[in-house]
């Protein structure tokens, strides 16, 4: 137990953000898990990582994007330099998702899982202004973009296995990590000021074939952005066992159940 409680309190202090609520929830449950009697949980990896899905659909809350004011970002490069700001956006649908399959095989510490998205919808609004370099040219842009794209039956398939950690023999690590990305259908509904309606209808049409391609042509560079991450993952299993992590689910997903939520993501 103490163990465990050291492995959340490392994680949540250099993986969580020190602002959120979602933080200050879980220092207070860490402080219950301390004095609490000890709850009957599973003790099936794939299990518990299903069990936390599940209530992370049903209570959103912290784990997806909030919908914010404005952003700022600025692009120079070359003859390019564009400034903007994106305004009022938010992401609808994260929690909508069903586990077609999650399955862990023990003996061979793999696990497999398999999400598929109802449509998510992106809203927002995009003020772009600076220059654009084209073939040398410079050419001005002041644009104002009404954003709505919807992303239909986005699926994603993963696998990975646990082996053991390269810096300490008794802790494990995450290897072969692989991840399949795909998308059903993209629908592009923007709204560009300077453009008329036909030429906005056939923007928005070429930017949703575009979408659905670059999905499939991006699925290389996916696998490396995955496993960038799980180096940083790996940092925090290579003290652990696999009764550690089965806790630590099971504690979340206990935290999660019991967090008031009335968000709809």
């Amino acid at each position: 137990m103490d163990k465990v409680f050291i492995m959340l309190k490392k994680f949540f202090t250099e993986f969580v953000p020190s602002k959120t609520k979602m933080k200050t929830r879980i220092v207070h449950f860490l402080l219950l898990v301390v004095v609490a009697s000890a709850l009957s949980f599973t003790e099936d990896y794939g299990e518990a990582f299903t069990n936390l899905l599940q209530q992370i659909r049903l209570k959103p809350c912290e784990f997806v994007p909030k919908p914010r004011d404005s952003t700022n970002f600025n692009y120079v490069k070359g003859d390019t330099n564009i400034e903007g700001t994106l305004n009022n956006s938010q992401i609808r649908g994260l929690s909508n998702f069903q586990i077609l399959r999650s399955k862990y095989d023990a003996s061979a510490m793999h696990h497999i899982f398999d999400i598929i998205f109802a449509p998510i919808q992106i809203f927002g609004s995009l003020d772009l202004k600076g220059t654009l370099g084209i073939a040398g040219f410079a050419l001005p842009v002041d644009e104002d973009i009404r954003i709505n794209i919807k992303v239909t039956d986005l699926r994603i398939i993963a696998d990975y296995t646990f082996g053991q950690s390269l810096t300490n023999p008794n802790g494990l690590r995450i290897s072969d990590f692989d991840v399949k990305i795909f998308v059903g259908d993209v629908k592009v509904d923007n709204w560009v000021e300077s453009m008329d309606i036909s030429l906005n209808t056939f923007s928005n049409d070429f930017l949703g074939s575009l979408s659905v391609l670059l999905s499939k042509e991006l699925q290389p560079y996916v696998n490396d952005i995955v496993n960038y991450t799980v180096q940083n993952q790996n940092m925090w299993i290579q003290d652990a066992k696999m009764t550690d992590i089965i806790e630590i689910f099971n504690f979340v997903t206990n935290l999660v159940q019991n967090t008031t939520c009335t968000d709809v993501a």
